[in-house]
């Protein structure tokens, strides 16, 4: 399962009285973008006419195939692509030509509208742990009073909440655990540095990020103004606070836009546990970086261990921490068919792990080494000395490990080849280390991040020992909304009542979780 991916956001492309450069610079940029997903939130067109709604899903479905691996086209309608009542037959006209365009995973004819809909639709994307809640805003026919005016109305999300109970019941846990994401065309609140527009907020915006709220939604994209904002919703429901993101896309490729927006579009890189915005805006002939700091929205569930009597909520800081990745240590170059983890807690509660890794470079460039991220909680500084790593096919030390501190408790290794490893070619390496201090004697855990190998791990060998014997031992998998039992018991080691070990083949959880009650420090290791 692919848990970090990206999505470009695009809105209001108003094509019929577009500007032609901001299309073409648009294509490019997310041709070197690369996006997992594009989504487009609405006023694909100026008039609603079928020639304009044909030619922006053409626009669109040529950026999805010139990625190098057609993105899904998620797409919902806007108010001047429906417009009037006469303006249905031409965007439903367009969808239906249009379904040859898609390409092979997208089905653009799950288009909607009110009155003659087919109900709620969402697209749910399993390989990726993401479902997408689609939803028409227009309000067709109350012209000319309305026509910018938004409402979703109570038939729609009764109709949502319905489809999402029979997909969690028919698809089971793999839906039930993906993250949510909606997109709408009107506004759900007023937006910041702007004037409070009336005519522009959805009718129903109240009852609708409620609803987004209880249908576990974590994530809103919308377009409309034309005005590029982002914020989040904060609201006490049943007991606890529940954060909603929301990001209003400025326009893409539209001539009427506010005087201090230029085009834009966003770039959103989702991982486990955060989704990083980065707005991109029309500089001359080109979409660049707008130079703000990427925004980071957090979804920070609570991690508790069922039926562990006395147990508090695991930090789910440091969880996320384990759990998240950036840069090189998203590890893309290499296959894995093994790793295999050796843990062990002495008794004066130092951890020292062995960590082996055998794969192959999967890339076609010469690698020059592995990247190994470790998070370390309560330990004194550490430095490379406390790291040897060996090439377990030669059986050599290898040259060097590089260790930079890049957050608070976070340790990115890098062990270098003895030389740079050609494509295809096979590796076995050794990373032994030792922590002094980490562990507790209650309610403790040991955690690793699967999710970061992007090419999957066929296999993977966990084995926990103590000096002491230990009691309640516990295996989870990590997803995205908590912790779950779905693979199984840990299984005691013959012979040894304090080593308890697990394989697992081709897991597709973010990581596991290794926990136990406590270490009962009057019992020998034997």
């Amino acid at each position: 399962m692919h848990h970090y991916l990206t999505i470009a956001h695009v809105s209001d492309l108003h094509f019929g009285r577009h500007e032609t450069t901001a299309a073409t610079a648009l294509q490019q940029s997310l041709f070197h973008a690369k996006p997992d997903f594009l989504v487009a939130s609405g006023d694909l067109s100026d008039h609603g006419w079928k020639g304009e709604v044909s030619k922006a899903l053409q626009f669109l479905s040529d950026i999805s195939r010139s990625t190098g691996r057609p993105c899904p086209l998620i797409i919902v309608p806007g108010n001047h692509d429906l417009g009037i009542t006469r303006f249905r037959r031409g965007w439903t006209r367009a969808f239906a030509e249009a379904t040859s365009l898609a390409p092979p995973n997208q089905v653009l004819s799950q288009h909607y509208l009110h009155g003659d809909n087919e109900g709620a639709v969402c697209d749910y994307y399993p390989e990726h742990g993401l479902v997408f809640l689609k939803f028409d805003s227009n309000m067709v026919g109350n012209w000319p009073w309305d026509i910018a005016r938004g409402r979703v109305g109570n038939a729609q999300l009764l109709q949502m909440r319905a489809l999402l109970n029979d997909c969690s019941t028919s698809l089971g846990s793999g839906f039930t655990r993906s993250r949510r994401i909606a997109v709408v065309h009107h506004h759900i609140q007023y937006l910041p540095d702007t004037e409070a527009d009336g005519l522009l907020l959805m009718k129903d915006a109240g009852d609708f990020w409620r609803a987004m709220l209880d249908m576990k939604v974590e994530l809103i994209l919308h377009g409309h103004k034309h005005y590029a904002a982002q914020m989040v919703l904060r609201n006490y429901q049943h007991g606890e606070f529940k954060e909603l993101a929301i990001l209003a896309a400025g326009a893409a490729t539209a001539r009427s836009r506010p005087k201090d927006q230029p085009c834009s579009y966003y770039l959103i890189k989702c991982s486990p546990f955060q989704f990083s915005v980065t707005r991109c805006e029309l500089s001359g002939i080109d979409f660049r970086d707008a130079g703000f700091p990427p925004v980071e929205f957090s979804y920070q569930p609570k991690f508790i261990v069922p039926r562990a009597e006395g147990a508090e909520p695991i930090d789910v800081r440091a969880l996320a921490l384990i759990m998240s990745a950036e840069g090189n240590e998203m590890d893309s170059s290499h296959s894995y068919s093994m790793i295999r983890i050796g843990a062990k807690i002495d008794r004066n509660f130092n951890y020292t792990a062995c960590y082996q890794f055998t794969g192959t470079n999967n890339s076609d460039q010469p690698s020059q080494g592995l990247t190994i991220p470790i998070v370390v909680v309560g330990a004194p500084k550490l430095n490379a000395g406390d790291f040897v790593a060996t090439d377990l096919l030669t059986n050599t030390a290898l040259p060097h490990v590089d260790v930079t501190l890049t957050k608070i408790n976070k340790i990115s290794l890098t062990l270098f080849f003895e030389t740079a490893l050609a494509p295809e070619k096979p590796f076995s390496v050794e990373l032994r280390f030792r922590l002094p201090g980490v562990m507790y004697p209650t309610h403790d855990y040991d955690a690793f991040n699967v999710s970061r190998f992007v090419n999957g791990v066929a296999r993977l060998e966990y084995l926990l020992e103590s000096e002491f014997a230990i009691v309640g031992p516990r295996i989870f998998s990590v997803h995205a909304d908590g912790l779950s039992e779905d693979q199984g018991s840990l299984e005691r080691v013959e012979g040894l009542s304090t080593a308890w070990r697990k394989t697992l083949d081709n897991p597709t959880a973010i990581g596991i979780l290794v926990y136990y009650e406590r270490l009962d420090i009057s019992a020998n290791g034997k």
